[in-house]
């Protein structure tokens, strides 16, 4: 693709992960040119320290991330891996961290990061596309994030007939953020096509029809519904999920976004669409 041809004349791939996780991974069809970090050696550990850790401070300020290094380390190199974008001869700009699941055909994406100073270019789309590219030889990835993160526009572009987004969690904490959710998606086949392109959404929400905003205390099946970044209903979603229940994102509304359906503030369109029936003893959905 153009937009990939000319980026890659500015920027290099980076894939940080010890040796024995490689057969996990597909490194073929990276559209960059590609740098491998063995995490297991003691340079590679120095680089990591002080590329990625700056990128942390550049973005989290002086006390970096949230989370102790060791998991940083571990579950970004050992136990699991990262992928990014850095400028030739410069800086990282990008980079999604993950790691494994208990599920074996699942990845979780445990950090997808940009930084400010090149967002707006594209280049956290690109890097969630390197991050699939990588990971053909799973079926689905995890990511958590929150309700007022921006970075969930991005996260739309996956939406298709055949993969909805589906909300596995939602109103917990998350490197120490409230209103954290997480959302299940499959991992296209061919992200970079898929990714990159444009996105529009949902007809229903641009004409401004069928969506409602999330009233009483039932939650009706396929009816697509506001949910706001702090609301009294993600005890009840959660709970409803616990118990069986399937919901999907629809998409995601900016504060703008918001302001032209006369709502305050960011909000999940989402939509239940199957619940454990009262009728069966065997777990079954309906809807």
């Amino acid at each position: 693709m153009k937009k990939i041809k000319e980026l890659s004349k500015k920027y290099d791939c980076f894939v940080n992960t010890q040796e024995s996780n490689l057969k996990n991974l597909n490194l073929k069809n990276i559209p960059f040119k590609l740098k491998y970090i063995n995490a297991m050696l003691p340079e590679s550990a120095e680089w990591y320290k002080s590329e990625i850790a700056d990128l942390d401070n550049r973005i989290f300020g002086p006390k970096g991330m949230f989370s102790p290094p060791w998991i940083d380390i571990t579950f970004s190199g050992m136990a699991g891996a990262a992928i990014g974008l850095k400028e030739k001869d410069g800086q990282v700009v990008t980079i999604a961290r993950f790691c494994g699941s208990l599920e074996n055909d699942k990845m979780q994406l445990w950090t997808l990061l940009t930084y400010p100073k090149v967002q707006g270019k594209g280049l956290g789309t690109v890097t969630l596309a390197l991050f699939s590219a990588l990971n053909q030889k799973k079926k689905k990835f995890q990511y958590i994030t929150q309700i007022e993160n921006p970075a969930l526009r991005l996260y739309m572009k996956l939406i298709s007939p055949d993969n909805p987004l589906r909300l596995t969690g939602i109103g917990f904490y998350h490197s120490q953020m409230p209103n954290s959710i997480a959302i299940t998606s499959k991992i296209p086949k061919n992200p970079f096509d898929v990714l990159v392109n444009g996105i529009k959404a949902p007809e229903e929400i641009r004409q401004g029809t069928g969506v409602e905003k999330l009233d009483g205390n039932e939650i009706p099946l396929n009816q697509v519904l506001f949910l706001p970044e702090k609301s009294k209903h993600n005890k009840i979603i959660s709970d409803d999920i616990l118990k069986g229940a399937s919901y999907d994102v629809i998409w995601w509304l900016s504060d703008k976004d918001s302001k032209e359906f006369d709502l305050v503030g960011p909000h999940l369109v989402i939509k239940k669409t199957g619940s454990i029936s009262p009728l069966s003893h065997n777990g079954k959905l309906i809807g």
